[in-house]
Protein backbone atom coordinates (compact mmCIF):
# COMPACT_ATOMS: atom_id res chain seq x y z
CA UNK A 1 0.00 0.00 0.00
CA UNK A 2 1.46 3.50 -1.07
CA UNK A 3 0.36 6.75 0.64
CA UNK A 4 0.70 10.40 -0.91
CA UNK A 5 1.30 13.05 1.66
CA UNK A 6 2.33 16.33 0.61
CA UNK A 7 3.18 15.36 -3.09
CA UNK A 8 5.65 12.35 -1.69
CA UNK A 9 4.68 9.00 -2.47
CA UNK A 10 5.76 7.02 1.00
CA UNK A 11 6.07 3.15 0.75
CA UNK A 12 3.39 2.50 4.28
CA UNK A 13 2.62 5.08 7.08
CA UNK A 14 5.48 3.36 8.71
CA UNK A 15 9.09 2.17 8.59
CA UNK A 16 9.99 -1.69 7.82
CA UNK A 17 12.77 -3.26 8.76
CA UNK A 18 13.92 -6.35 7.90
CA UNK A 19 16.14 -8.91 10.13
CA UNK A 20 16.70 -11.99 7.91
CA UNK A 21 19.97 -14.55 8.28
CA UNK A 22 20.33 -18.14 9.71
CA UNK A 23 19.12 -19.43 13.21
CA UNK A 24 21.23 -18.77 15.64
CA UNK A 25 23.22 -16.24 14.41
CA UNK A 26 22.40 -13.09 16.34
CA UNK A 27 19.02 -12.13 14.84
CA UNK A 28 17.05 -11.94 18.22
CA UNK A 29 19.85 -10.07 19.69
CA UNK A 30 19.96 -7.10 16.94
CA UNK A 31 16.61 -7.11 17.52
CA UNK A 32 16.71 -6.81 21.21
CA UNK A 33 19.41 -3.97 20.62
CA UNK A 34 17.14 -1.68 17.41
CA UNK A 35 14.36 -1.98 19.86
CA UNK A 36 16.07 -0.59 22.94
CA UNK A 37 17.73 2.17 20.23
CA UNK A 38 14.88 2.82 18.87
CA UNK A 39 12.48 3.30 22.28
CA UNK A 40 15.43 5.73 23.25
CA UNK A 41 14.91 8.04 20.14
CA UNK A 42 11.36 8.15 20.70
CA UNK A 43 10.24 5.32 17.98
CA UNK A 44 7.18 2.51 18.46
CA UNK A 45 8.27 -0.67 16.91
CA UNK A 46 6.23 -3.95 16.48
CA UNK A 47 8.51 -7.23 15.84
CA UNK A 48 6.38 -9.69 13.92
CA UNK A 49 7.84 -13.06 12.51
CA UNK A 50 7.66 -13.96 8.87
CA UNK A 51 7.13 -17.62 9.60
CA UNK A 52 4.59 -17.00 11.90
CA UNK A 53 2.53 -15.25 9.27
CA UNK A 54 3.03 -18.15 6.49
CA UNK A 55 1.67 -20.31 9.48
CA UNK A 56 -0.82 -18.39 9.99
CA UNK A 57 -2.02 -18.15 6.50
CA UNK A 58 -1.57 -21.65 5.36
CA UNK A 59 -3.19 -22.72 8.19
CA UNK A 60 -6.47 -20.84 8.16
CA UNK A 61 -6.77 -22.96 4.64
CA UNK A 62 -6.03 -26.17 6.02
CA UNK A 63 -2.95 -27.26 4.52
CA UNK A 64 -0.76 -26.86 7.28
CA UNK A 65 -0.64 -27.65 11.64
CA UNK A 66 2.64 -26.52 12.18
CA UNK A 67 5.50 -24.52 10.87
CA UNK A 68 7.51 -28.36 9.72
CA UNK A 69 4.33 -28.42 7.54
CA UNK A 70 5.23 -25.23 5.96
CA UNK A 71 8.53 -26.50 4.35
CA UNK A 72 7.18 -30.10 3.05
CA UNK A 73 4.66 -28.31 0.73
CA UNK A 74 4.51 -28.41 -2.95
CA UNK A 75 6.90 -25.09 -3.33
CA UNK A 76 4.07 -23.65 -5.80
CA UNK A 77 1.66 -23.78 -2.85
CA UNK A 78 4.30 -21.86 -0.88
CA UNK A 79 5.07 -19.26 -3.35
CA UNK A 80 1.55 -18.60 -3.52
CA UNK A 81 1.20 -17.64 -0.51
CA UNK A 82 4.07 -15.80 0.50
CA UNK A 83 2.69 -12.54 -0.80
CA UNK A 84 -0.45 -12.75 1.21
CA UNK A 85 1.47 -13.74 4.62
CA UNK A 86 3.32 -9.99 3.77
CA UNK A 87 0.38 -8.51 3.32
CA UNK A 88 -1.06 -9.42 6.29
CA UNK A 89 1.87 -8.51 8.34
CA UNK A 90 1.48 -4.97 6.87
CA UNK A 91 -1.99 -4.84 8.17
CA UNK A 92 -1.75 -5.91 11.14
CA UNK A 93 1.17 -4.08 11.83
CA UNK A 94 -0.70 -0.61 10.67
CA UNK A 95 -2.88 -0.98 13.76
CA UNK A 96 -0.39 -0.17 16.10
CA UNK A 97 1.77 2.09 13.68
CA UNK A 98 -0.35 4.60 12.30
CA UNK A 99 2.78 7.11 11.68
CA UNK A 100 6.22 7.96 10.47
CA UNK A 101 7.58 7.35 14.09
CA UNK A 102 7.04 3.49 14.04
CA UNK A 103 9.12 0.91 12.45
CA UNK A 104 7.91 -2.79 11.50
CA UNK A 105 10.76 -4.73 12.24
CA UNK A 106 10.32 -8.73 10.73
CA UNK A 107 12.00 -11.32 11.50
CA UNK A 108 12.86 -13.87 9.23
CA UNK A 109 15.65 -16.71 7.96
CA UNK A 110 17.72 -16.50 5.57
CA UNK A 111 17.07 -19.82 3.72
CA UNK A 112 14.13 -22.46 4.14
CA UNK A 113 15.05 -26.13 3.86
CA UNK A 114 12.34 -27.86 1.58
CA UNK A 115 11.74 -30.72 -0.27
CA UNK A 116 13.20 -29.74 -3.39
CA UNK A 117 16.34 -27.58 -1.59
CA UNK A 118 16.92 -25.02 0.18
CA UNK A 119 14.67 -21.37 -0.93
CA UNK A 120 15.49 -17.95 0.30
CA UNK A 121 12.90 -16.81 3.52
CA UNK A 122 12.74 -13.48 1.81
CA UNK A 123 12.06 -14.39 -1.90
CA UNK A 124 12.33 -10.66 -4.37
CA UNK A 125 8.31 -10.61 -4.66
CA UNK A 126 7.54 -11.03 -0.52
CA UNK A 127 10.38 -7.98 -0.32
CA UNK A 128 8.75 -5.89 -2.80
CA UNK A 129 5.46 -6.72 -0.97
CA UNK A 130 7.14 -5.01 2.23
CA UNK A 131 8.75 -2.58 0.75
CA UNK A 132 11.85 -2.23 3.53
CA UNK A 133 13.90 0.65 3.94
CA UNK A 134 16.50 -1.65 5.73
CA UNK A 135 17.32 -5.32 5.07
CA UNK A 136 19.98 -6.45 7.68
CA UNK A 137 22.02 -9.88 8.00
CA UNK A 138 23.25 -10.02 10.99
Amino acid sequence: MLFRTGGLLLRHRFSVAIIVDVPGVGKSTLIDLSRRRLSEAGYRDVVLNYGDYMLKRLSSLGLVRDRDDIRKLPIRIQVENQAEAARMMIEDAGKELSDSKGVLIIDTHLLIRTTTGYWPGLPLHVAQELKPETIAIT
